[in-house]
């Protein structure tokens, strides 16, 4: 019988954290979508800076950074998004926020890519707090036009 209520128990615990993970996704899908729109119209951290985490605005201000923005600013605007899903969220039972990968593909102006965001949410709101952007074609014109300086 004591097995029984600790199953019960551990099937409660799944569901729960299974509708956290479906909620999380339902109220972040737009904030993902906004901010690659927002952010690849010119590849700045100025437009989404209250947006991502505060390391993030760090680590663009160094000169890895600026190079790193600049080869993804050869992507152009974003155009549409592509299977977005939630890959793993991590569900704190304490005040600590609530994070979630969301990954996606994106066809740009220029170019397709698979991107993955890291986002959290706290109490002060929902931030990038990582970003990988994996180019999976380049038209070779517009990379020409960017390598020259």
């Amino acid at each position: 019988m004591a097995l029984g209520v600790v199953c019960i128990g551990f099937i409660t615990i799944a569901i729960f954290l299974e509708t956290e993970s479906t909620n999380f996704q339902q109220e972040n899908t737009k904030f993902v979508t906004k901010f690659m729109q927002d952010f690849s119209s010119d590849w700045s951290m100025d437009k989404v800076s209250t947006k991502v985490g505060y390391h993030m605005v760090e680590q663009s201000q160094t000169e890895n950074g600026r190079l790193t923005l600049r080869n993804y600013s050869s992507l152009g605007d974003l155009k549409s998004i592509d299977n977005l899903e939630l890959v793993d969220h991590i569900y704190y039972f304490s005040s600590r926020p609530n994070v979630g990968i969301f990954s996606f593909n994106a066809t740009f102006e220029y170019g397709i890519a698979t991107v993955q965001l890291v986002i959290e949410d706290t109490t002060e709101g929902v931030k990038v707090q990582v970003m990988n952007v994996d180019p999976k074609y380049i038209e070779t014109s517009q990379l020409s036009k960017d390598v020259r300086v």
